[in-house]
């Protein structure tokens, strides 16, 4: 596994942190998860709006801009919220 050193702002939170980077990289996809109800169209609608997300980058963007906002500027390249 790689470590990365987290950047700054964060390490600031977290003194002496790394970011885990298993190898093989995978990605999992994420569901909404929700009481389980007899008719699950609102769900399904739900998991496949954020596959959709995931598949057109908006997760990542959103995720780099709220992570900005934290002041965190710096994300390892071998960090990512796409699956891509």
């Amino acid at each position: 596994m790689a470590l990365s050193p987290l950047t700054s702002a964060v390490a600031a939170f977290i003194p002496a942190s790394y970011i885990v980077n298993p190898t093989p990289r995978i990605a999992l996809p994420g569901y909404i998860g929700m009481r389980l109800e007899d008719d699950a169209r609102w769900q399904k609608f739900l998991n496949r709006w954020a596959e959709w997300n995931v598949m057109l980058g908006y997760n990542e963007a959103r995720m780099k801009a709220s992570l900005k906002t934290l002041g965190i500027d710096e994300i390892p390249s071998t960090v990512s919220f796409s699956p891509n």
